[in-house]
């Protein structure tokens, strides 16, 4: 019998119904191709290692007592410099600036939005032989017509950090790629199943961090741009059973 972790927000309820407890934090999505490392991190690229934090990435975190954003360089990141008054910069292109990711925790869940759209991921745990895998869902509800870029296994990137106990790093790779187009009345939901064959399902003792980004989100193909950091989940087995817990991108600060 399947063990059961959600973390969905209840349909037809707009993002401002949440309640007042609800948490808005604010963070940037970033295009830029990352420096090579170590940390597991989902990456919208076939040709870039995951779990960079990308050059001039920013994340800002709404204070509710006082109303203003404070922003922090996520670790791993460079300063962007701007050039000099009368320089030029002809010699490196713009960089991209990321579509902007709302965040909103209440008790009731995680809803994200971008592009004038909610998502809503989700979490449940399966029983197997050998353990416990654990299905994440997002459900896309598009206030416009918008285009997600999917790669062999959909349109959610993953890497993971498993701990059983030694540790081990699983990190996607795109392969082949297909541009899904959402219109505005339709409710989509998109899964990834971790472990997923041939890795082994996680038994008791064993816990593992999944990080999940998008391979693209934007309204059409020039502003189609890459998620590296859009949501986490914390997967552990113990005695109890299975435990799951949606969290939001590591940089955003609360």
């Amino acid at each position: 019998m399947a063990a059961f972790v959600s973390f969905s927000p209840r349909r037809g309820r707009s993002p401002g119904s949440l309640g007042a407890s609800a948490l808005t934090l604010l963070a940037l999505a970033s295009c830029a191709a990352p420096p090579t490392a170590k940390t597991p991190e989902p990456t919208p690229s076939p040709s870039v290692a995951a779990g960079e934090a990308p050059p001039g990435e920013t994340n800002t975190a709404e204070r509710p007592d006082s109303g203003s954003a404070v922003v922090a360089a996520p670790a791993g990141s460079k300063d962007t410099a701007a050039p000099a008054a009368g320089g030029s910069s002809s010699s490196e292109p713009p960089e991209k600036v990321g579509h902007q990711l709302v965040y909103r925790v209440s008790p009731e869940g995680m809803l994200v939005l971008a592009l004038e759209s909610e998502f809503r991921p989700s979490v449940k745990s399966k029983r197997v032989q050998g353990g416990y895998v654990f299905v994440v869902a997002v459900e896309v509800e598009p206030g416009k017509t918008i285009e997600l870029l999917a790669g062999k296994a959909g349109p959610l990137a993953l890497s993971a950090r498993v701990l059983r106990p030694a540790e081990q790093f699983i990190h996607d790779e795109r392969g082949d790629s297909k541009v899904i187009a959402l219109v505005q009345g339709e409710h989509p939901s998109f899964e990834r199943t971790f472990p997923a064959y041939p890795e082994k399902p996680l038994a008791r003792g064993q816990e593992a961090e999944l990080r999940f980004g998008l391979w693209g989100l934007g309204t059409n193909e020039k502003d189609r741009l890459p998620v590296k950091r859009f949501f986490t989940v914390k997967a552990s087995v113990d005695a109890n059973g299975p435990h799951a817990s949606i969290e939001t991108p590591a940089g955003v600060d609360e």
